[in-house]
């Protein structure tokens, strides 16, 4: 996900965030992401104590499911703790996220931003790899988050060679896949999903047609891309929902990381530290989002 070079003045520093929203549409845009960010606790609240199955409804964790306990090589020790290889690699994604948060506070460029944030998504793909390599044969939802990690890892690769339109285009491309990908790993559990209760798909519609219309006049001929990425982000962070609140809380911060990017590219709209932003909650999204599928994992195995 890139997010282009970032400045900072001591004037927008000491400034209070909202004196940079300019009219009328900048608080919707607060007040649609609010929403959205409310229903995902509500639903963490609903889901505290359920797991989903792949048949989309939920089962109660027993005592006897608190830890869970395979051989030394996989994830987890016999006392039920991470793996040499599951911390190792966690320790470098944190690492490697600290980094690169850091520099886009300072700067938002150079080789350290580039380096940090092309290792990002590969070195959380081995964190799932090493954390459900117990697990024989893979679950699906694991094979298809990689997939999508893999994708996302093009997203944020490729459009730093490119310019221009090609270089957003190429972001697009790279993580509308990735999208889909998601979708497709969180569709068995879409009985235990925010799909079980329509009125709380709305503030995340109310969100879609917020981005979608702030974007509209800037966006030009590439508004169809804009819309048709809107759609399938919006799908996967409500399917998301079915695998509880971590997914739920991921999948928000997904589309709230994007659509910062979508309101960057296409309005005046912007806030102090925009590209720290943009990376902190895409980071956290991604990551929460693989958390889940580790735990969906582990409790189906």
């Amino acid at each position: 996900m890139v997010v282009g070079t970032l400045k900072i003045d001591a004037d927008v520093l000491t400034s209070a965030p909202f004196n940079h929203y300019k009219n009328a549409s900048h608080w919707l845009i607060t007040l649609f992401f609010f929403a959205p960010g409310r229903v995902a606790v509500w639903w963490s609240a609903m889901n505290t104590h359920s797991t989903p199955n792949m048949h989309g409804t939920s089962h109660e964790h027993s005592s006897q499911n608190t830890h869970v306990t395979p051989d030394t090589h996989g994830s987890y020790d016999t006392q039920g703790t991470l793996s040499a290889s599951t911390r190792l690699s966690l320790g470098v994604f944190v690492l490697v996220s600290v980094i690169h948060l850091i520099n886009q506070l300072f700067s938002g460029e150079g080789l350290i931003d580039t380096v940090t944030q092309i290792c990002l998504m590969a070195v959380l793909a081995v964190v799932l790899i090493a954390a459900t390599r117990d697990l024989t044969p893979r679950p699906r939802v694991v094979t298809y988050t990689l997939i999508s990690l893999f994708f996302s890892w093009l997203g944020d690769t490729v459009p730093r060679f490119l310019e221009g339109d090609a270089s957003f285009m190429a972001m697009i491309g790279g993580f509308f896949v990735a999208q889909v990908f998601y979708a497709v790993a969180f569709w068995p559990y879409r009985g235990a999903s925010l799909l079980r209760r329509p009125t709380f798909l709305l503030p995340y519609a109310g969100a879609a047609i917020v981005v979608v219309g702030v974007c509209w006049s800037g966006a030009g001929a590439l508004l169809p891309a804009v819309i048709a990425y809107v759609l399938v982000i919006l799908t996967m962070a409500i399917l998301a929902s079915g695998l509880g609140r971590i997914a739920t809380l991921g999948g928000v911060l997904f589309l709230l990381s994007d659509s910062l990017i979508a309101f960057r590219s296409f309005t005046d709209a912007t806030l102090p530290t925009h590209g720290f932003l943009v990376m902190l909650t895409y980071i956290l999204g991604q990551g929460l989002l693989v958390w889940a599928v580790i735990r969906t994992a582990k409790d189906q195995s």
